[in-house]
């Protein structure tokens, strides 16, 4: 009787829908990876766009106030004379 019962647990036919269950499971891990790393590649990309039009409008406004700078110092210039 224990033979039969250790032979029977071992047998193919019942760990056959137990490996088609895990092996299901294992492909519904990776695609959860799959979209996981897709949602972060899409946030990733779109905040480096964003990044990219703030340094552009810092940019713009380094130049405005260089601008504004070099006219006030002109004014100054033209004060003292």
């Amino acid at each position: 009787m224990p033979g039969q019962l250790t032979t029977l647990l071992l047998t193919p036919i019942a760990m056959g829908p137990m490996t088609v269950k895990s092996t299901q499971f294992s492909w519904i891990k990776k695609r959860g990876v799959l979209l996981f790393v897709f949602a972060a590649f899409l946030m990733t990309s779109s905040l480096v766009f964003e990044q990219q039009q703030t340094i552009a409008a810092q940019r713009v406004l380094i130049k405005d106030l260089f601008r504004d700078s070099m006219e006030l110092t002109q004014m100054k210039i033209k004060q003292l004379r």
